[in-house]
């Protein structure tokens, strides 16, 4: 007997992205046959007949309407005949959809909130090469020196922190009334920090090394970590960057269409761009040819971290276009204010043997000219630019896919503070005979993420 297929995740998920659709429609058809009519719809639980005491109501209210100046009179009615009597909530594809909240609770037809997958890449930075290798039957002085013939890279010499990633975005808002003609909406997005690690071993007959430039000879160099007969050791990397971001707008309605709805968006942003990288080595020597007694431990820490911050004003436009169910959301913002970059360099040397123990300020690429808390500010721009396809499933619910780019201008990275020329004198326990390198000097660059987003978005 043949074996019958099980269908694919991605048949399944066709599947159900059509049930969720097609139900979508047959309760919008349904709520169409039985919803209430705009124009004629009265307050719940009213009956319909007016008693006496509402009569006289009225008709107080018709006398004080009369009393009203010409100049009043003529902005009503030129309201009216802009608005068609009934303010617009958006370019709706069903009329009924927008009395269905006007008489409801001071909470309910103000209060959306909107939740958002994000699946964004963002710029990578170039890694200088930090971990190398060489063949065997090198020599001490070539082991693990960049340009030199069997040397290898095992972490660096890359660009980094360019892959796709998860993360999310979620919007409260608030109409100041049913008519949904202004209100205002806080946001926040985060991209979780997501770490890439490296880490590699010399125990025995492994060669490890970290190249740096020798500016006392001005030529390519090496630090050994392990170095068979001489040194065993390990060298463990880590490198992680996260992007978050929030923003309060105030939001107005400045051009509607029975097809088009324009709002006017201006308010306060806030930017984060966190960069940190880290370099862990640790060597035992095996023979005093290494500079140091058998068996003495030496650990050596490195440190850069970057954290640049925005903060400014902004303002844009948000226009959606409808046809039936689908429509088009279009937006465009710009941030201007102050980016703060505070960058951290920080090391440490700790040497133990059988005697006694000491620690040193500097690692090898974070040593005492260029350890230190450094920070920048300047003028800078955020921008976003944002569109997205979206169905209305229900009145009240509403879906969509979309396209996100930000860009911001004036970051410092981690990685690009890294000095990789250095005077080999103050690598500890020695102490600076020279030129005083590494050096830290600022080093900016624009940044820019982008990707997809899947997002539900609820009316109360």
């Amino acid at each position: 007997m043949g074996t019958q297929a099980k269908p694919s995740t991605r048949q399944l998920l066709a599947l159900s992205t059509a049930i969720v659709l097609f139900a979508g429609t047959a309760q919008l058809r349904a709520e169409k046959v039985a919803g209430p009519n705009p124009v004629t719809e009265e307050r719940p639980g009213s009956s319909d007949q007016q008693s006496a005491a509402d009569v006289g109501e009225d008709q107080d209210r018709s006398d004080a309407a009369d009393a009203k100046s010409p100049s009043e009179a003529a902005k009503e009615l030129q309201d009216g005949a802009d608005w068609g009597m009934h303010a617009p909530v958006y370019p709706i594809f069903q009329e009924y959809c927008r009395a269905s909240r006007v008489y409801r609770s001071p909470l309910l037809g103000r209060l959306w909130a909107r939740g958002e997958y994000l699946l964004w890449g963002m710029k990578g930075v170039d890694l200088p090469a930090l971990v190398t290798t060489s063949l065997l039957e090198t020599l001490e002085e070539d082991a693990g020196v960049l340009g030199e013939p069997g040397t290898s890279v095992l972490f660096g010499d890359e660009t980094i922190y360019d892959e796709m990633r998860s993360g999310g975005r979620f919007t409260l808002g608030w109409w100041w009334d049913p008519r949904q003609m202004g209100g205002i909406e806080a946001t926040y997005f985060g991209l979780p920090a997501k770490a890439l690690r490296h880490h590699s071993e010399g125990w025995g007959d492994q060669i490890v090394a970290r190249p740096y430039l020798d500016v006392e000879d001005d030529e390519q160099a090496a630090h050994l970590v392990a170095y068979p007969g001489l040194l065993d050791g390990s060298v463990y990397v880590r490198a992680d960057t996260e992007l978050q971001g929030a923003e309060v707008l105030m939001r107005s309605l400045v051009l509607c269409r029975p097809a088009l709805r324009v709002d006017l968006l201006g308010g306060y942003r806030f930017g984060r761009l966190l960069d940190r990288l880290t370099i862990d080595e640790l060597s035992v020597s095996l023979d005093a040819d290494s500079g140091y007694d058998v068996d003495t431990i030496i650990g050596r820490y490195d440190l850069f971290k970057s954290t640049n911050d925005f903060h400014g004003g902004e303002f844009g436009l948000a226009a959606r276009w409808s046809r039936g169910c689908w429509s088009v959301r279009l937006s465009g913002k710009v941030a201007v204010g102050g980016a703060t970059s505070r960058v951290i360099v920080d090391g440490a040397t700790s040497i133990v043997d059988d005697q006694s123990g000491a620690g040193y300020l500097g690692g090898l690429l974070a040593l005492p000219t260029n350890i230190g808390y450094h920070t920048d500010t300047e003028f800078a721009v955020l921008s976003e630019l944002g569109v997205s396809l979206e169905c209305q499933l229900t009145c009240d619910l509403r879906i969509s896919a979309g396209y996100d780019l930000l860009h911001w201008n004036h970051v410092g990275r981690a990685a690009d503070q890294i000095d990789l020329g250095i005077n080999p004198t103050q690598i500890p326990p020695e102490t600076l005979v020279g030129e005083s390198r590494p050096e830290f000097a600022w080093r900016k660059t624009d940044f820019w993420a982008q990707g997809l987003n899947i997002s539900l978005e609820q009316q109360f």
